[in-house]
Formats: structure tokens, C-alpha cells, sequence
């Protein structure tokens, strides 16, 4: 429950030594100042001064000086100063936790078709995100474990199954159907069962079947938004990435969204200049620092790495950076939306020409099929579970389960000549 009394106390000591600070060690004078009406939302006290302009940059690199002088911020609370309207600077302070309260779902719009209100601002108004747009057509989602990042990815699912009909929408979902899609396996807008990620390739070769379908008999046909809950996964299969890029490319002429979530991403996973290219629209919760922040937000100075964390986040659309607080979903919301008895699966195996890779490994390979390194590995750890074996070798599924399959043959051609493979206990294999 919102404790109105202890926000407004918070409220006094927080501006009143943002003041001394002000003016006692950044030598501004009251006369070059003036301290507007404040506003408090969730995670957040806002602050908006307006100021003598010769100022701004000179009170924009005293963020960390600032969170000290308050002397009322946790070690990794900071807080963020940033341009608002009319001329002003906004000071951004963390809550402490235990003033924080939620935004439930219930107080959002529920808008028509793929107009999608994610939370509130630091005004506490409605965010609307419109995923018909030619620049929001996709969406990246990143933040570490705890930020929001699934929760948003949740509610934005939820809101399209909400506002749209099987008829007019359907679903692709990736990630684990009990932590992540609990009450979304059995939408009626699903076009085939929750996938874990390493089927996403089979998966996004039918989509990009399906949009040369669309291009050659016309696009009529419902829209399908492809939502993947950790996409590193995906980004680090070579395979997936060309196929992403093409669906981020096209997909949106005939009817394909993705959002991508992801947690600790690399530049070599968003450094594609077809993602960055055709995935403008990013939405940040807290990162680890100022460099996964501009990797992620694709510019410098946003500030993502000050976020407070769980559902404080940062929407880069097209008009604009906007600072919000996400909704949360409550489980019995999501299990009140239209469901089926059993979700249809679409045939997932459809290959480009070229593209099968064979299982014995006498019959010989290519260096693009599998490294050796992968399939020493796999014979060295036989049975490994995949996500294991990603953060050990970080490649895709795909690449795993071909690594996998191979060092399974190579294992069962090496037992007919009565060898065996001895795992030695550096971890190495003989």
C-alpha cells in the first residue's frame, strides 16, 4: 500500500539537500533557479528545476556527487538528471524500496489492435507503444535478471491477446513455459506450442516461408508476432541471425514482428546492421554499465545503468526517450484470455536446400557444420544439458545439438573399433 506521509517526508529531506548541494557546492545562486512543482511515481521522485542554461552541463556531470549529498540512497541507487519540458532539468531519485508501490495492469487503456500501453511515465501518464508502426514494428527488450525485462514481455503479449482476435493475430512463443509463459500455453492466438529456444531456426525458416508466401500471393492474413524471452541464445547461432535480420527486414511489409528480450547482451550479438537498422525501437531496464546501456539503447547518455531495477525502465521510440514504470499482470488476467483445449503445431520441417547436416560422423563434415572444439566438448560431457553447454561454449542450439549429434556418432564409430572416450579429470578428454 502507497504510504502517502512517508513520500512526502522523503520528498522534503531529498530537495532540501539537493538545494544545499546546489548552492553551497555548485555555486549557483538561488536567482539562477527556481525549483517547479515535483512529481512522485512508483520508483522515482522527480524534481524538475528550471534553470539558467549555462548551468545544465555543469549540473548534468554531478549525478554521482548528487546520490552522496542526499545521504538517503542505497550504495547502488543513483540519481539520473536528464532534460524535461519547457527549458527544465529533472532530477530523477530513487525511492527507497520500501515507499515503492506497483501499477496493476488495470489502471492502463486497453486500446485496439497492436497499440500497446506499457506502464506510466514520471508524470503518471499512460506510455502507449504502437507496434503498427513502421519504425516499432520490433521490439528489443534487454535488462538483467530482476529488472522487468519478462514482466514487460509478459504484459505486452498479453495486451495483443487482449486486443486482438486469433483471426487477426497469432502468436510464435519462446522461453520456458512455467517461468515465463505460465498461463500462455494454451492461447487460442498460438500458432504451435511454447518452443524453448533452441527450436527457434525451424521455427524462423517457416516464418520466412511464410512472408515469401505473403509476397507472392498477397499479404491477407493474420499478423504473428514471433516474442523470445532470452534471445542470446538465438543471436549467437549464425543461422538464426541471418534469419532474424530477414524477418526484421521484410517481415514487417507482410505482417512479422519480433521482440527480442535479452539479458547481457554483446556487440557481436546486436552488432548487426540490419538489427540496428530495423530494430529502432528498444525498451531498457537496468543494465551493468554505461557501455551495455549504449549497446543496448544503440546511443550514449541514457542512463539505463542508473535504473532502479524490477519494472524501471527506459522506452526509445521514435519521438523520444521516456523514463517508465512497466504494469504487472496478475496470473488469473492472463488465464481469462480466450484458451484451447489443444494448441495446433505447425510443421517445423521445412529446410532450405543445403542446409541438412548429416549425423554420422564418418560420412565427413564442413567447418560452417561443427568446430572441433564443440564436439570435443560434447564428447567430453555427454548428456549436458543445452543451457549448460550454451554458457560453456556460447553458440546457439543449433549449433549445440549438431555438435552433440555429431560427437554421438563419432563415439558410436570409435565403440565398433572397441575404443571408448575417457574424460580426464582437468575436464579434458583422451
Amino acid at each position: 500500500m502507497r504510504d502517502v506521509a512517508q513520500e512526502k517526508l522523503f520528498f522534503q529531506k531529498v530537495r532540501l539537500a539537493i538545494t544545499k548541494y546546489t548552492e553551497q557546492v555548485a555555486g549557483i545562486s538561488p536567482g539562477h533557479y527556481q525549483w517547479l512543482e515535483g512529481q512522485s511515481s512508483p520508483r522515482l521522485i522527480c524534481l524538475p528545476m528550471r534553470l539558467n542554461p549555462v548551468y545544465a552541463t555543469q549540473l548534468c556531470r554531478l549525478e554521482a556527487e548528487y546520490s552522496m549529498a542526499v545521504g538517503e540512497l542505497t550504495a547502488d541507487q543513483t540519481i539520473r538528471i536528464a532534460r524535461g519540458d519547457n527549458g527544465c532539468l529533472v532530477f530523477e531519485i530513487p525511492k527507497p524500496q520500501s515507499l515503492w508501490y506497483d501499477i496493476p495492469e488495470s489502471q492502463l487503456p486497453t486500446l485496439d489492435g497492436f497499440l500497446v500501453a506499457l506502464g506510466i511515465d514520471t508524470n503518471r501518464r499512460p506510455v502507449i507503444l504502437d507496434l503498427a508502426a513502421h519504425l516499432a514494428a520490433h521490439l528489443l527488450i534487454a535488462g538483467t535478471t530482476g529488472s522487468g525485462k519478462t514482466t514487460a514481455l509478459r504484459l505486452i503479449i498479453y495486451k495483443l491477446a487482449l486486443q486482438n482476435t486469433p483471426e487477426a493475430m497469432r502468436l510464435l512463443l519462446f522461453g520456458d513455459e512455467h517461468r515465463v509463459w505460465d498461463g500462455f500455453t494454451r492461447l487460442a492466438h498460438l500458432l504451435h506450442p511454447v518452443m524453448d529456444e533452441y527450436d527457434a531456426v525451424p521455427a524462423l525458416q517457416w516464418a520466412k516461408a511464410e512472408i515469401g508466401k505473403r509476397k507472392a500471393e498477397g499479404y491477407n492474413a493474420p499478423a504473428i508476432f514471433i516474442a523470445v524471452d532470452e534471445a542470446a541464445m538465438l543471436l549467437d547461432d549464425e543461422e538464426a541471425v541471418t534469419l532474424v535480420e530477414y524477418i526484421a527486414a521484410q517481415g514487417r511489409k507482410y505482417g512479422f514482428h519480433l521482440v527480442l528480450a535479452i539479458q547481457n547482451p554483446t556487440a557481436a550479438q546486436l552488432g548487426s546492421v540490419n538489427i540496428k537498422r530495423n530494430m529502432p525501437t528498444r525498451l531498457a531496464f537496468r543494465v551493468d554499465s554505461a557501455g551495455t546501456a549504449a549497446l543496448v539503447m544503440g546511443r550514449g547518455n541514457t542512463g539505463a545503468e542508473l535504473l532502479t531495477g524490477a519494472g524501471d525502465g527506459l522506452l526509445l521510440p521514435a519521438s523520444g526517450l521516456v523514463r517508465l514504470t512497466t504494469a504487472l499482470v496478475r496470473p488469473e488476467q492472463v488465464k481469462s484470455l480466450p484458451q484451447v483445449k489443444e494448441v495446433p503445431e505447425l510443421d517445423l520441417t521445412i529446410t532450405e536446400p543445403g542446409k541438412a547436416v548429416s549425423l554420422s560422423a564418418s560420412s565427413g563434415r564442413t567447418p560452417e557444420e561443427v568446430e572441433p572444439s564443440h564436439v570435443a566438448y560434447c564428447l567430453a560431457n555427454p548428456g549436458i544439458k543445452d543451457r549448460k553447454a550454451w554458457e560453456a561454449l556460447h553458440i546457439g542450439y543449433p549449433r549445440i545439438h549438431r555438435a552433440q549429434a555429431f560427437a554421438k556418432a563419432l563415439a558410436q564409430d570409435l565403440a565398433g573399433y572397441g575404443m571408448s572416450i575417457v574424460k580426464e579429470e582437468n575436464g579434458g578428454s583422451d
